[in-house]
C-alpha cells in the first residue's frame, strides 16, 4: 500500500515539473517581446471646446434654478410661496443658504435641496417701511403705458409727478382740523407740479419712471422745488440746475421744477444687466442716456425681483432683491 502512495506522488510531483517547464519558454518569450504601440485616433465629432475668460468680472451670474429649495421662516419649515409673500425689503435681518437632505412634501424619500433660511424682524413697526422725510407730504403719479378708450391702441405717456402737497401745509391743516388723511383734497394742499420738471436720483438726473419705480423701494427722502411756491424754493431749484448743466436737455421754461429723491446707501437690491452683477451707478448713467426709452436704439426695460426669489436665484446676497435689466423682446 505505500508503494502505491509512493508512486503516486512521484507522478504528481513530474507533471507539475513538466508543466511549470512548458511555461518558462513562453513566459521569455512575452517578456523578450516589444511593448506594443498605442494608435491615436482623432475624434473630431467629440472635439470640446474650452475657452477661459479674460477677466472673472466678464462671467455671467449662473441663476440657480434647477435645485429644488427648502424654506424656513423665523425657524420654522414653511412653503416657498410663504416666505416669498413674507419676507420684504424692510423686515428681512439675516439670510443663509444651505445644502441638506431633506423630504419634501411631493416627493417619498430624502433629497438634496437648497434649504433658504430667512430670519425677519417680528417687531411691527421696525418691519415696515421708514417714513419718507423730505418737504413732501404726498404725492401723486401720472403717464406710462395706457390704451386709448376712442381708438383702443396702446400709448405711452411720459411719467411724472403731477400733484404734491408739501409738508408745512399738511401740519398746518393737521393743526386745525385734527387728523387728516393726504388722500383727502381740501383747497389748497395739493399744488400742480409743471411737466417739465427736472428729476434727480442721488444726485443723478433720470427720468420721473425711474423715480417712481424707486419710490416704492428705497427711497429715504423726496423734496420738491417749485420756483412757484416762494423765494426760497426757486433758489433752491436754480442751483441744483445750474450744477446740472449740460446733463438736463434745454428747455423753453426759464424756471423749472426740480424734485430731488435720496435712497437708504445701507439697503441696496442687487443690479444685473443681462445677466451680469453690475451697479447702481450704472443703471442710473443708463437712466441718462434714455436706454429704457420706448424710441431708444436698443429697447430694454427693468423690473424688481422680490428678495426671497433673488435669494433663491443669487444666493444670500440677493437679501434685498434684485433690479434686472434686460432687452425687450
Amino acid at each position: 500500500m505505500r508503494k502505491i502512495q509512493n508512486v503516486i506522488r512521484k507522478s504528481t510531483l513530474t507533471r507539475i515539473i513538466l508543466l511549470l517547464a512548458a511555461l518558462v519558454p513562453g513566459l521569455w518569450s512575452a517578456s523578450a517581446q516589444e511593448p506594443g504601440q498605442v494608435e491615436a485616433v482623432l475624434r473630431f465629432d467629440q472635439a470640446q471646446r474650452d475657452t477661459v475668460a479674460d477677466a472673472p468680472a466678464a462671467l455671467p451670474v449662473l441663476a440657480d434654478t434647477t435645485s429644488r429649495v427648502a424654506c424656513k421662516l423665523n425657524r420654522r419649515r414653511v412653503p416657498f410661496s410663504d416666505a416669498y409673500d413674507a419676507v420684504t425689503l424692510w423686515n428681512v435681518r439675516r439670510v443663509k443658504v444651505k445644502r441638506r437632505c431633506m423630504r419634501l412634501s411631493d416627493s417619498t424619500g430624502r433629497e438634496q435641496v437648497r434649504l433658504l433660511k430667512f430670519l425677519t424682524e417680528r417687531n411691527r413697526r421696525k418691519a415696515v417701511a421708514p417714513h419718507l422725510v423730505g418737504n413732501v407730504a404726498g404725492y401723486t403719479w401720472t403717464g406710462g403705458e395706457a390704451t386709448d378708450r376712442r381708438t383702443g391702441r396702446r400709448r405711452y405717456e411720459p411719467v411724472r409727478m403731477n400733484t404734491y402737497s408739501l409738508r408745512v401745509d399738511y401740519d398746518s391743516l393737521r393743526r386745525r382740523v385734527g387728523y387728516v388723511q393726504v388722500s383727502w383734497e381740501p383747497e389748497g394742499i395739493w399744488r400742480g407740479l409743471p411737466k417739465d420738471a427736472v428729476y434727480l436720483l442721488d444726485g443723478k438726473f433720470v427720468p420721473g419712471a425711474v423715480l417712481r419705480f424707486i419710490e416704492g423701494l428705497t427711497l429715504r427722502r423726496l423734496d420738491v422745488w417749485n420756483p412757484a411756491d416762494g423765494v426760497e424754493a426757486a433758489a433752491r431749484a436754480s442751483a441744483l440746475l445750474d450744477s446740472l448743466k449740460g446733463v438736463v436737455p434745454p428747455s423753453a421754461a426759464a424756471r423749472r421744477a426740480v424734485v430731488v429723491g435720496e435712497t437708504y446707501p445701507e439697503r441696496v437690491p442687487l443690479v444685473l444687466l443681462d445677466g451680469h452683477f453690475t451697479t447702481v451707478d450704472a443703471w442710473l448713467a443708463m437712466c441718462q442716456a434714455n436706454a429704457f426709452s420706448t424710441s431708444a436704439e436698443v429697447p430694454m426695460y427693468y423690473y424688481y425681483i422680490l428678495p426671497a426669489e433673488a435669494v433663491r436665484l443669487y444666493g444670500p446676497r440677493g437679501r434685498y432683491g434684485a433690479v434686472y435689466i434686460d432687452l425687450a423682446e
